[in-house]
């Protein structure tokens, strides 16, 4: 199955850094054994760029919520609470560190009128949370 990504995360991805990502996934459709087909630009267009295949290891619910100033993940039902811990699942994500992830994140979240994201985690490699 086909998966697009942001330019900025071809790297973390090809060097190892990048190790899941978040989707949405509402019908269900990521699940182990699946073959993701990795791509850059949209699939119709000239920017289109497969630049890797990897298989899906494993998924795991994600929630965020955006609560008084504050960005807080819990992926199945875990809270990924300290800076260490919030560090290592941005870097992990393909982040710089936690802060590069909020900036990303929040945007996404005020956008919902109830500051909210449920997605899944989908992994590429044996690492859970």
């Amino acid at each position: 199955m086909v998966i697009s990504f942001n330019k900025k995360f071809v790297e973390p991805i090809l060097t190892g850094s990048k190790i899941h990502t978040i989707r949405e996934d509402a019908k269900g459709r990521w699940r182990p054994g699946i073959t993701m087909h990795m791509y850059t630009g949209g699939r119709f267009s000239k920017e289109y760029r497969q630049f890797i295949e990897m298989d899906c290891r494993s998924v795991q619910d994600v929630y965020m919520t955006y609560y008084n100033g504050k960005l807080e993940v819990s992926v199945d039902d875990t809270l990924i609470y300290g800076y260490p811990e919030r560090n290592e699942f941005a870097i992990s994500d393909g982040f710089a560190d936690w802060e590069d992830f909020e900036k990303w994140w929040i945007p996404i979240l005020m956008n919902d009128p109830e500051l909210k994201y449920k997605g899944r985690v989908i992994h590429w490699t044996n690492i859970k949370y």
